[in-house]
């Protein structure tokens, strides 16, 4: 994965910046190696399905790389489900274990 390789060969430069939060490589590979493992620990496995609703943070940019290294399959949430707790998850995710 390119977030990996970029880890090991530059750690300290800047990978990824929002409004209000800069982080170097090797930060958001240990972020997105910490969600991916508490996403295996809500039981998901490869291809299972998952939703997730976000803003345009770096949360929603670590969740979409530990999805796609997860080979977990990404859902739209309809608009009504914005505010439901029971889709409230991981790093500010909505986790929906649908399979």
């Amino acid at each position: 994965m390119l977030a990996a390789r970029n880890a090991a060969a530059m750690p300290d430069m800047i990978s990824l910046e929002d409004g209000t939060r800069r982080l170097t490589w090797r930060e958001l590979q240990s972020w997105v190696d910490g969600v991916a493992l508490e996403l295996r620990t809500y039981g998901l496995v490869g291809w299972d399905r998952v939703s997730i609703w976000m803003s345009n943070r770096v949360e929603a940019v670590i969740t979409f790389l530990c999805l796609f290294a997860g080979r977990l399959r990404m859902q739209s949430l309809p608009a009504s489900h914005l505010h439901d707790r029971r889709y409230r998850g991981v790093a500010g995710a909505a986790v929906d274990q649908g399979r």
